[in-house]
């Protein structure tokens, strides 16, 4: 693009076409179930749900594969649901270095779960979109790409908490045109497939390398039986 294609804002300088709004113009932060350890279990509960929280979410953002626990209780509302493609946001960081701190990640259930929703916790805000402009998977890579900005918005010592309506007024959210915000969506998930495969490849490779030692140091496998290319 040129130079003249571009235009100085108060919040900096962008291309003309796109919009720049705050997080609380454009979205709703809701927070989730405050639950009590007998509520909650490692285990599936009958009748219960899954339950997303703080442990669920990786740092930086994303969702754990393995983060999933189990909720049942008589005290849940409508509010207290999220559902697939849902993006959750977390509000409470117990690391003292804001690592955690304003992760977003996006709702996936996995296969086998047959429910249409799930709970979410305290420490974790469900986003409501205000507008209907935005991809939500734009808002969340760019959520992950300000995670670190949260930071400055905690309160508290031990245990840190964000201040949410500072945050949402400050985040400024940069909107290209909808199908703008799709392509830049196409282009960042075929690298975060490639990354998913490559680490995936990686860590057979760590595995392999610890059976070969083990054999090869015990001598149950003998250097002129075998080639490189016979193990990858």
């Amino acid at each position: 693009m040129k130079m003249s294609d571009y235009v100085e804002t108060e919040f900096g300088e962008f291309p003309k076409n796109w919009e720049v709004k705050r997080l609380s113009e454009i979205a709703e932060l809701q927070r989730g179930l405050g639950y009590s350890g007998k509520e909650k279990s490692k285990d599936e509960i009958p009748d219960g749900y899954l339950f997303l929280t703080l442990n669920s979410i990786k740092k930086g953002g994303g969702l754990k594969e393995d983060g999933w626990t189990w909720i049942k209780s008589d005290r849940l509302k409508e509010r207290h649901f999220v559902r697939e493609g849902d993006i959750v946001i977390v509000n409470t960081d117990l690391s003292n270095d804001g690592s955690l701190i304003g992760s977003p990640a996006i709702v996936h259930f996995p296969e086998w779960y047959k429910k249409e929703k799930a709970v979410f916790s305290l420490d974790i805000f469900k986003l409501l979109l205000k507008v209907s402009n935005v991809d939500v998977n734009f808002l969340f890579y760019y959520l992950i790409f300000v995670q670190p900005l949260a930071r400055k918005y905690h309160t508290g010592t031990t245990v840190w908490r964000i201040n949410v309506d500072s945050w949402a007024r400050d985040l400024l959210i940069p909107l290209p045109p909808l199908e703008e915000q799709k392509k830049i969506v196409k282009m960042l998930s075929i690298i975060d497939n490639k990354i998913e495969v490559e680490t995936r490849y990686l860590e057979y490779l760590k595995r392999l390398k610890e059976k070969l030692l083990t054999a090869l140091m015990s001598g149950r496998i003998r250097v002129n039986s075998i080639t490189i290319s016979d193990l990858l």
